[in-house]
């Protein structure tokens, strides 16, 4: 039976390490601490990196958060201008996203603004909402009209 270590071999695109440094690196020292492949060493291993990682992910999870509260203000200023038609508020793109053809170079190409603006919209979407019960408000407004770009309570 293979052990830990020797599965995480970085073979596995899953497993390697690339846009998680701190969490790889924390990894990392633990195994390094940890190079036996008993049982017993495996199990020590475990449990070390387990009461390594474990704060680690609370405190991700309240980095990430932070960050979805800052977007969700930042999309509840701009929601106002969010016709919800496809495109970012300002833009009033023929095709929802995409440059008309009377924008030169630009025509028929994706708007960055409109992209960012979608995918902002959609990373609101926070995944711990229904585990911790949330009424599904951020920043007071509801995630269905910030999505839809409706902004309650707002002239």
């Amino acid at each position: 039976m293979a052990t830990m270590h020797e599965l995480f071999d970085g073979s596995d695109p899953e497993l390697l390490p690339s846009d998680t440094p701190r969490v790889d690196a924390l990894i990392a020292k633990v195994m390094a601490e940890h190079p036996g492949v008993s049982r017993t060493a495996q199990a020590e291993y475990y449990e070390e990196v387990h009461q390594h990682l474990a704060p680690l992910a609370r405190e991700l999870e309240r980095e990430t958060d932070k960050l979805r509260h800052l977007l969700s203000r930042l999309l509840e200023e701009e929601s106002m201008y969010d016709r919800g038609d496809g495109n970012a508020p300002g833009h009033c793109h023929e095709v929802p996203g995409v440059w008309d053809r009377d924008n030169g170079k630009k025509a028929g190409k994706p708007c960055a603004w409109c992209a960012l603006w979608a995918e902002a919209k959609a990373t609101i979407l926070t995944p711990n909402a229904a585990l911790r019960g949330d009424s599904g408000l951020i920043a007071g407004v509801p995630l269905e009209s910030t999505v839809r770009g409706e902004n309650p309570g707002k002239d």
